[in-house]
């Protein structure tokens, strides 16, 4: 998928290959919640979250340094409870 965000920010390189981490992909998932669904890009991020797998804080550092800090304001809320 095409992003308009820093291609080096949030994402780890193994080499071979290149993946983003989780921070970016739930950020960009809220990003496009309107192709993928808002239920699911919320879901993806509470259970992240739920599990331990990352932070509301790591969530939001990632939003800030990719320039979306304000697509993850409208769901934080929601995300957070």
């Amino acid at each position: 998928m095409r992003t308009g965000t820093n291609p080096k920010i949030g994402i780890d390189d193994h080499g071979t290959f290149r993946i983003s981490n989780l921070e970016r992909t739930i950020v960009e998932g809220l990003r496009y919640a309107s192709k993928i669904g808002a239920t699911t890009a919320i879901k993806a991020a509470r259970t992240a979250i739920a599990e331990g797998r990352t932070t509301e804080v790591k969530l939001g550092k990632e939003a800030t340094a990719l320039g979306l800090r304000s697509v993850i304001h409208k769901y934080w809320d929601v995300i957070t409870t």
